[in-house]
């Protein structure tokens, strides 16, 4: 009977193990963030991305302080050039976003296949992958996106863990959980990937999502405007 259960225990704990690729790099002190959380809280306004029941972010292109900007290109800057170095290959910013994770917000796993604005103007297939429920499951082969990097700008919450499952039917306790460090990006292949967030508890989660693209066509631009109706694909 306790060697049945000891087997079992230890094949529970070995489908535990699974390891995503994921890579870590540091980025910015914590005074810096603490600088990009104030922005936030003072510019909540410039919010278009996102809901009220898991987050709001604000698109790198309405930002038009200077020294926000800064310290986001040098982010993207140390990132490129650790994704560069890994791939052997040039890769490309194609979107970035500071958001707010408040109480209660949450994400169920996926992978990056579709920008915000791919699923905004949907063609036919991503049309129908939508109506079937699935455009968060599929991997194409020559996506617009293809990396992606999770800054953390702050720790003091509860819950709120970016998680990694093997499979969509995985449950949260089987997955891989990545522990944030302040200022830090944790980088990985979100289109291939599958990652969720925990629900967010005691304190609001603040973050800097990136996605990085292959395609020169798709590069995000570094213009700015202050019209919110704008996306960057028409500056």
């Amino acid at each position: 009977m306790n060697q049945i259960y000891f087997q079992e225990r230890k094949e529970k704990e070995a489908k535990k193990q699974y390891q995503p690729e994921i890579y870590l790099v540091d980025n910015f002190t914590q005074d810096e963030c603490w600088f990009l959380i104030d922005f936030f809280k003072r510019n909540r306004d410039l919010c278009t991305v996102g809901s009220s029941f898991d987050y709001q972010a604000i698109t790198r292109h309405t930002i038009l302080d200077t020294k926000v900007r800064k310290l986001i290109n040098r982010m993207t800057f140390e990132n490129i050039g650790f994704l560069n170095g890994l791939l052997e290959k040039p890769m490309y910013p194609e979107m970035s976003i500071l958001a707010e994770w408040p109480i209660g917000g949450q994400q169920h796993p996926h992978v990056d296949t579709y920008s915000t604005y791919e699923i905004e103007n949907a063609d036919a297939e991503i049309q129908g992958h939508l109506e079937k429920g699935e455009a968060s499951f599929v991997v194409k082969d020559n996506p617009n996106r293809e990396w992606t990097s999770i800054t953390y700008l702050n720790t003091n919450y509860n819950g709120g863990q970016t998680w990694f499952p093997e499979f969509a039917e995985s449950y949260f306790d089987d997955s891989f959980k990545h522990t944030p460090k302040q200022g830090q990006s944790v980088i990985f292949r979100g289109v291939s990937t599958l990652h969720g967030v925990s629900p967010v508890r005691r304190n609001s989660r603040y973050t800097i999502a990136q996605w990085y693209t292959g395609k020169k066509e798709n590069i995000l631009t570094d213009l700015q405007t202050d019209d919110l109706s704008i996306n960057q694909h028409d500056l």
